[in-house]
């Protein structure tokens, strides 16, 4: 059962600059990446992705929902800070916004197990940069804000855990997304992406599967993540809706 939300992304690099520390950016020519977009082109659109979705990722994975928060029926969004420095290193995680319940220790303690970045780069040099990323706590299951309460579905997987011999099986099946009323609604991008030991692969289409959607499927094995992301319009704004896989052989 999910139990938390994370803002859009885009948050985190355009927001709530004004907590700067002297000795720390708040924006670079290029900003860090999130560790496991290394093959990924630099500068790219699809390094950025890659590198949001990995955060993304990596935090729904690692925070949990405090017990005191969960019983009190607290909901609302924790907003931390931190420096990547010039290594990489995440530096100095403070807490800018809290809502009680232990939900302020709990983001810190994510923000502690955060990996190195790739650091960020302005005029050449890498910098020190700070970060501030808002995280939301929703008690509603099965929603998150990156997709709307959008779902996604492909042919008759359900589980979470699958092998590959299951994905390639279901590579004829339609992919289809549905809005919170169950409404089929088009797809703009549709991005096969497979993670394994900090090892990053993905492709993407219009919206029907390839042959090299397919070879990304072929690379999942055990221990590894697949992951369906589908781009969907919404008010002239784009949502991210994914549903990831647990390959287990």
């Amino acid at each position: 059962m999910r139990q938390l939300l994370l803002l859009s992304l885009l948050c985190i690099f355009s927001v709530h600059t004004s907590f700067s520390q002297a000795d720390a950016l708040v924006h670079a020519e290029q900003m860090p990446y999130f560790a496991g977009c290394e093959e990924q082109e630099e500068g790219s659109l699809e390094k950025r992705h890659c590198s949001d979705r990995l955060l993304v990722n990596f935090i729904a994975e690692h925070l949990e929902y405090p017990a005191e928060a969960r019983n009190s029926g607290i909901e609302g969004t924790v907003l931390v800070s931190f420096i990547i420095d010039e290594h990489g290193e995440v530096q100095d995680p403070g807490l800018l916004r809290d809502i009680g319940g232990g939900c302020g220790a709990a983001a810190l303690d994510v923000i502690h197990l955060l990996p190195p970045w790739q650091p960020a780069v302005d005029n050449g040099s890498k910098v020190k940069v700070k970060l501030n990323l808002p995280i939301q706590f929703s008690l509603k299951d099965d929603y998150d804000e990156l997709s709307g309460g959008y779902s996604i579905s492909w042919g008759r997987l359900q589980s979470k855990e699958v092998n590959r011999k299951t994905l390639m099986d279901n590579l004829d099946a339609r992919i289809t997304v549905r809005d919170p009323y169950g409404n089929e609604v088009p797809v703009s991008e549709l991005i096969f992406s497979y993670e394994k030991k900090k090892k990053y692969m993905e492709r993407k289409s219009g919206g029907n599967i390839t042959g090299d959607m397919a070879k990304v499927v072929r690379k999942a094995k055990r221990g590894g993540q697949f992951t369906i992301t589908a781009s969907v319009q919404k008010e002239g704004k784009f949502l991210f809706v994914n549903k990831a896989f647990d390959v287990i052989d």
